[in-house]
């Protein structure tokens, strides 16, 4: 069920889950830093006994003062030292750990919820909210403690002159007003500011992606252009936000100037009457800055908790199944599927959206009494619908190599993902061996169907390495099996490193046909009962063309396979072909039956050989 309002417990993504393995480390963190206050703050109170003691000239005193001093001066900075050191190792497992995590969750999230929204929104969620949290956290423990030490050395000058306290304790409380205003402005803009990031990332990670096709059709000058327009809105929202921040800092450090000057002028009245040590104002010169910095503590601290409650929020919108919809699954499990499919009165649909601007959003952002937060308002709007299927219905034998043919658009892909359980039916019911996808397990679909897309995705690693990521502890008899009935061995045997050959990023180092043969041998050593091939052939020449359609061939009999063909001559030997037109079936038959009786399929088949 989708929740409407953000409860004060999110039982998806609990921060603390990542930091309780380190509670030991985390204590002597905590120890240490105690410790690192005490001795600052006892330091800083020795100095003003020194500075006391050698204005009465009590030499020999002052000297046992300033031995006492820089002992407990070194003590502290070695605890500093320490204490870096266990935080460099806190900031990098933890944020490490929880990348890990927010990656693993990104493939419960349904793929629905990738076509909804762009790259950047993932990987900034992943790779720049974590390292936000945990260094903010970092950052707040060190703040804190100083804003402990400048409290302790407030409250002991309030206590040499009470009227200089209270005008301290007038800078603080100033400051604060000006603190409040700056978090709020901060909170806001941040918001903007993340969503014009995303944007940015996506176009940069698509054009470096894409880096071919950008110099091939010499488009570098527009995105060139795209590259400056995006980051001008950037920097004009951001330089504008810094200026108003700004701003508030200026104003707020005005007043605690006038505070200090007048605290100064003080000083000076009373130690003329006699009212106020000489050795008490030199400690309190030296220490006036210590009012501000008391001030400057507590609003770094209010922004680092202002940017953990935004990074929270954006890693918790993974998890609330809202705007980044989840995979749903049943509980049923088949221990071994026939492979048999069925499909009955099936209906769908694509959902078209349109963003809605960040600052529309927030200005319908309501704060919530009962729950103390805001409400979540919505990110986009439906603006229209396209029926791919209204009442599709067919059924596919186990063992069987099954054929989709028709002109794009006609719902071949869409049939596959549904199968696939990539979408889910609007209305009707996908059967596996006379069970609902719906009520099977995660495990019984993954486990027993497998999808070869057009393109698929190689990975950066060796070719062994790319197929282990299928069957992690499969023999180097079952590789070397597979890498023959893909058709693959040929070309890995004229490689010197064999199948410890990188192959790059995406596979860049592989023929579009090779990489399609690397996908089907990984496809294979998976054993799936149903085995989905989504136009494998359409980009590649008639040679790559018959290599892998004998791949395919390979696999027939010992799994159910579907084939999205746009080619029809890849499909002749189909146990079925079914031949879809605005996504209904309108026939089916063998190619031979077919080529016979329906001239539409018998006109394209012509068409593609001429």
């Amino acid at each position: 069920m989708k929740k409407s309002v953000e409860t004060k417990e999110n039982n998806g993504f609990k921060l603390w889950n990542y930091f309780k393995p380190y509670k030991f480390l985390i204590f002597c963190s905590v120890i240490l830093l105690i410790l690192d206050i005490v001795f600052t703050t006892i330091s800083t109170i020795l100095s003003a006994d020194f500075l006391a003691l050698v204005t009465e000239r009590e030499f020999e005193s002052a000297l046992k003062k300033l031995i006492t001093l820089a002992v407990i001066v070194s003590s502290a900075i070695v605890f500093n030292l320490l204490l870096s050191n266990i935080i460099e190792v806190l900031v990098s497992k933890i944020s490490s750990a929880i990348k890990v995590a927010l990656a693993s969750r990104c493939f419960e999230l349904s793929s629905k919820a990738f076509s909804d929204h762009n790259l950047g929104s993932f990987t900034l969620r992943i790779l720049n909210d974590p390292n936000t949290i945990v260094s903010c956290v970092i950052n707040i423990e060190w703040q804190i403690a100083s804003f402990i030490q400048c409290l302790v050395i407030v409250i002991y000058i309030s206590f040499l002159n009470l009227f200089i306290g209270l005008l301290t304790i007038a800078i603080v409380s100033s400051s604060f007003i000006f603190i409040t205003l700056r978090k709020r402005l901060r909170e806001r803009d941040m918001k903007v500011l993340n969503n014009i990031r995303e944007k940015n990332n996506s176009l940069i990670t698509e054009s470096i992606k894409g880096e071919r096709d950008v110099k091939s059709l010499y488009m570098e000058n527009s995105i060139k252009e795209k590259f400056t327009l995006n980051y001008n809105e950037y920097n004009k929202k951001n330089i504008k936000s810094n200026c108003k921040r700004n701003s508030l800092n200026t104003m707020r450090n005005l007043f605690a100037q006038l505070f200090k000057c007048v605290s100064l002028l003080l000083g000076v009245i009373f130690v003329d009457r006699a009212l106020l040590a000489m050795a008490s104002f030199l400690f309190f010169y030296s220490n006036q800055g210590r009012s501000t910095n008391l001030a400057n503590y507590l609003s770094y601290i209010i922004d680092n908790v202002t940017d953990i409650k935004i990074s929270l929020k954006r890693i918790r919108e993974l998890y609330e199944n809202v705007d980044y919809e989840l995979e749903s699954f049943g509980t049923r499990h088949l221990k071994n599927v026939k492979g048999k499919i069925e499909f009955k009165n099936v209906e769908f649909s694509y959902t078209t959206y349109k963003e809605i601007p960040i600052e529309e959003q927030l200005k319908k952002e309501k704060f919530n009494k009962k729950y103390k937060i805001k409400e979540r308002v919505a990110t986009r709007e439906i603006i229209g619908k396209n029926q791919v299927f209204k009442d599709l219905n067919f059924v596919i034998e186990p063992n069987t190599t099954v054929a989709l043919v028709g002109k794009s658009g006609c719902g071949k892909t869409t049939i596959a993902n549904l199968v696939a359980k990539i979408y889910s039916v609007d209305k009707g019911k996908v059967l596996i061996d006379g069970v609902n996808i719906n009520s099977l397990d995660k495990d019984t679909i993954r486990r027993s169907i497998a999808l070869v897309n057009q393109s698929p995705y190689i990975f950066d690693m060796t070719i062994k390495e790319n197929l282990l990521l299928a069957k992690p502890n499969a023999t180097d008899e079952e590789i070397n099996n597979v890498i023959k009935e893909s058709a693959l061995d040929e070309f890995v045997s004229t490689l010197p490193e064999g199948l410890d050959t990188h192959v790059g990023e995406g596979g860049i180092k592989l023929s579009g046909g090779q990489k399609q043969r690397l996908a089907i041998a990984r496809t294979m050593l998976k054993q799936s009962s149903i085995i989905i091939f989504d136009e494998s052939t359409s980009s590649l020449d008639n040679f790559a063309q018959n290599t892998i359609k004998e791949s395919i061939d390979n696999i027939k009999g010992k799994a159910t396979v579907i084939i999205v063909a746009h080619r029809l001559t890849t499909i002749k030997n189909a146990d079925k072909i079914f031949y879809l037109e605005n996504g209904e079936i309108v026939d089916s038959g063998t190619f031979k039956e077919l080529y016979k009786r329906n001239k539409t399929f018998k006109a394209l088949f012509i068409a593609e050989n001429i």
